[in-house]
C-alpha cells in the first residue's frame, strides 16, 4: 500500500484546490477525490 497525502492549496485569489502527492508523483484537482483518483492511476493501483 503507498502513502497518499492530501493538502489544500489556494491560488492567488484565493480560490481552493487540493494536492495529491505520494512519492515523486502527484497530482492537482478542484476536489479532493479528482487529484486522487488521478494520482492512483499514475501509480498503477487497485482497489
Amino acid at each position: 500500500m503507498t502513502t497518499v497525502a492530501i493538502l489544500p492549496i489556494s491560488d492567488a485569489n484565493g480560490e481552493k484546490s487540493y494536492r495529491a502527492i505520494a512519492g515523486d508523483k502527484q497530482s492537482i484537482g478542484k476536489t479532493a477525490g479528482q487529484p486522487l483518483d488521478a494520482l492512483t492511476a499514475q501509480l498503477g493501483e487497485r482497489d
